[in-house]
């Protein structure tokens, strides 16, 4: 299991990230999740877009470009939601609703995936 790390603290945000490094975990996503805590989450590298289709819990989506700096946020993204593509993105981390809150992460943060 990875973990996200906030580079400017070398603080662990989350402990539990499952990485989408190959097909089916692309595929699937958080597709069947029936509930996720502040502290899990899904990354997908080499990816500038989600959706939520197939979702029954909302979540809250980080959008990063190529060298972990926080591009975008968006909070609270509910089920069958089509966000459109964010440019400029390089991967995406999907976590439970209430993470940006408590983590106040914001735009312009670093993070980085670590063991």
């Amino acid at each position: 299991m990875a973990k996200l790390i906030l580079k400017e603290q070398n603080k662990t945000l989350l402990a539990d990230l499952k990485v989408a490094n190959s097909f089916k975990p692309r595929l699937l996503g958080l597709i069947g999740t029936k509930s996720l805590s502040q502290d899990q989450g899904m990354w997908f590298p080499k990816s500038n877009w989600i959706h939520t289709c197939f979702m029954s819990i909302p979540i809250d989506v980080v959008y990063l470009r190529k060298n972990g700096e926080v591009k975008k946020i968006q909070k609270n993204l509910k089920p069958w939601r089509f966000p459109a593509p964010v440019f400029g993105a390089h991967s995406v981390l999907e976590t439970g609703t209430g993470f940006i809150e408590k983590t106040n992460l914001k735009v312009g943060d670093t993070l980085y995936v670590g063991d």
